[in-house]
């Protein structure tokens, strides 16, 4: 029998899918359901219900994250004060929800007791939001059978929430690096939509650069992006890299270094370090603190794909080349990662750029530009972006069929002559 541990999901056979689809999905769900109700077809009306989602997945991937971003986007789209309540669960318990007091009638007789209902549950003059529960399995027996109720009947007690009403439950997966206690039952599995998520590289970057996250960290990831979510640090306990720490750490960067220059960072360079290491761990704070030290040094993508014609770019980059910077080789996967990411409109002179500076370094750098579409998952927008561009470059310019396409060819075939594989 096989010793190999079961993912949360495996067990309970659902569907895994990234944060952003996740947020997608929620988004639609209450789109969806409030163009219905408000609509004039009442056939389609007394058929409407609501679907809760329990969103499942490792700390720090951005659950939480979604859901202000879906309030904030409906307010927008929908034209509606979409409000937002987070409910924490291991700080809460069944009393901060509703409490019974008894009704005394004017001879001071005791009549009955009526429930007194805590600013928690939403009441009419907030018509439309989201209720969200955070890491329900965190909390006691007692609060997780009142959130069953919250969940399956948008309901406290004998108060409804108001029809614009939405909830959210998240949660970590019930897996050997949580502590989780998850009331199941049929019912529970039956009634809600149950979803892990995960992230996605890919999706955070943009969404980093979305949301202006200091430009030295986000170059980082973006050439580091298997760093982005240190899986084996988490199992092993320690602090660990996530999204959430690298957005608590482009905030700290922001304040020690309010420009953008990189001056700040140097200036502070010890207490920016502690931050770091506090945020990532001592070993992964170390590498990101020694690529934010020589960053003003260090060539951005940006530079090759909007300036690769100016002089100063371009004495940089051979000054590299000469000095056979392994550093090259970072440069050239932060320029794919940021093409493909950002899929900027090309211009005559974007790519005149992106087709010099493939032409100009050595051709095992510039390989990269392959190898990394090539990981790219076919049905991407971003492997996508890349073919079109590579279509581009081999119908408008010569010299990158000479001085690259032909060059990488020839590399390949020399690879697989010595290999004893020569056709």
């Amino acid at each position: 029998m096989s010793n190999q541990q079961v993912s949360y999901a495996d067990r309970l056979n659902i569907p895994t899918i990234t944060v952003n689809k996740a947020k997608s999905l929620v988004k639609n769900e209450i789109t969806n359901y409030l163009n219905i109700s408000e609509s004039d077809n009442e056939k389609i009306k007394r058929k409407l219900e609501k679907q809760t989602f329990r969103l499942i997945g490792p700390a720090g991937i951005g659950k939480t994250q979604i859901c202000k971003q879906i309030c904030d986007e409906l307010k927008d789209e929908i034209n509606k004060d979409f409000e937002l309540i987070i409910i924490k669960a291991p700080v809460l318990n069944r009393d901060d929800f509703l409490i019974p007091f008894p009704i005394i009638d004017s001879n001071k007789n005791y009549k009955k007791f009526e429930m007194l209902y805590s600013d928690f549950v939403p009441g009419e003059d907030k018509p439309y939001g989201l209720f969200v529960i955070d890491e329900l399995s965190r909390g006691d027996h007692s609060l997780q059978q009142l959130m069953w109720q919250v969940e399956n009947e948008n309901m406290i007690h004998l108060k409804e929430f108001p029809p614009g009403w939405f909830v959210v439950c998240l949660d970590n997966p019930d897996e050997a690096e949580y502590s989780v206690d998850v009331i199941e039952d049929a019912a529970g599995l039956r009634r809600k939509s149950q979803i892990c998520v995960e992230h996605s590289n890919t999706e955070f970057i943009k969404y980093a650069e979305e949301n202006e996250f200091y430009p030295d960290v986000v170059s980082y990831f973006r050439t580091h992006p298997d760093r982005i979510y240190d899986v084996k640090a988490q199992k092993n306990k320690m602090v660990y890299t996530n999204p959430a720490s690298i957005e608590k750490f482009s905030f700290h960067c922001w304040k020690y270094d309010p420009e953008g220059t990189g001056k700040g960072i140097k200036e502070n360079f010890d207490n920016v370090s502690v931050i770091a290491d506090s945020l990532f761990n001592k070993s992964a704070g170390q590498q990101i603190m020694d690529f934010l030290e020589d960053s003003t040094t260090t060539l951005k993508p940006e530079d090759i794909i909007y300036h690769n014609h100016t002089k100063e770019i371009k004495e940089k980059v051979n000054k590299m080349i000469e000095g056979r910077n392994p550093k090259l080789s970072d440069l050239m996967v932060m320029v794919v990662q940021y093409l493909s990411t950002n899929r900027p409109k090309l211009t005559e002179k974007i790519e005149k750029n992106i087709v010099d500076f493939l032409t100009t370094v050595p051709i095992d750098i510039a390989a990269i530009f392959v190898t990394e579409t090539e990981a790219m998952e076919r049905s991407s927008k971003e492997f996508d972006y890349m073919v079109r561009l590579h279509m581009t470059f081999t119908n408008k310019y010569k010299k990158y069929i000479e001085e690259f396409h032909n060059k990488l060819k020839e590399t390949k075939y020399s690879d697989d002559s010595e290999d004893g594989n020569d056709e």
